[in-house]
């Protein structure tokens, strides 16, 4: 009876201890894409980034529409340095839904990369680099 229990407690620790390997081999998690906002350019960063959420189409907040009450333009630099330096700007692109309507309209919020970029170049003096 006794070599039985040996034979069983064994027998349960090799199949307890081979069961973790069942899962499969563990995937290391991916290191994160270093962000840079060390020297963010208005021209580089700025101005590419508007253009891939389509800020700047006709219609939304560049081209030949009608300036309406709070209606921001963003397809020129001075426009777009006076809603970055009184908040408006980043407000918006964070969600913050409380004060600013959020942008990209209807989209979801920018990445954290990209918001911390705007965030970034407006800590910097918001400059037409």
């Amino acid at each position: 009876m006794s070599n039985r229990i040996i034979l069983l407690i064994v027998f349960s620790s090799i199949l307890f201890t081979s069961c973790d390997n069942l899962q499969g081999p563990k995937v290391q998690p991916k290191s994160a894409i270093p962000c840079d906002t060390v020297a963010v350019s208005y021209k580089a960063v700025i101005v590419p980034m508007f253009a891939k959420y389509n800020c700047t189409l006709s219609g939304c907040h560049g081209g030949t529409f009608e300036f309406v009450a709070d209606s921001v333009k963003l397809d020129e630099y001075q426009y777009v340095r006076d809603v970055a330096l009184n908040g408006r700007l980043y407000g918006a692109m964070a969600h913050d839904s409380a004060n600013y309507a959020p942008m990209p309209l209807g989209k979801p919020k920018v990445t954290d990369c990209e918001l911390a970029k705007v965030k970034a170049w407006i800590n910097q003096g918001a400059k037409d680099n």
